[in-house]
């Protein structure tokens, strides 16, 4: 979300865990879900300050995977999405049939 462009905008941006910026693009990084939640900012030119924009973040932490041989097996377990396969990492990649996390 970026405030509307103005000719030397003042720009106060505001969230969770204190988070505050006079960037025009704010960032975080590594950010956890602790910085999750409504953000808001201002751009103020001169004396005339519009109302706040705002938007609501969501962070979403990286699934987890894990190996596990059973007998001559190996099991995967992941905790959600789809899980898929490549003969490289640059893909194509495709969805395997059938496969459901144990978690969902």
């Amino acid at each position: 979300m970026s405030p509307p462009q103005r000719c030397r905008a003042r720009r106060s941006w505001t969230g969770p865990n204190g988070f505050s910026s006079s960037e025009q693009n704010p960032s975080i990084t590594k950010a956890t879900t602790d910085a999750a939640g409504l953000y808001s900012v201002t751009a103020t030119v001169g004396s005339c300050a519009p109302a706040a924009a705002m938007t609501i973040v969501t962070i979403n932490q990286p699934p987890g995977l894990s190996l596990q041989t059973s007998g001559n097996s190996l099991v995967l377990n992941w905790s959600s999405g789809t899980l898929q396969s490549a003969t490289n990492v640059l893909g194509p990649w495709y969805d395997i049939g059938g496969a459901a996390s144990p978690y969902m």
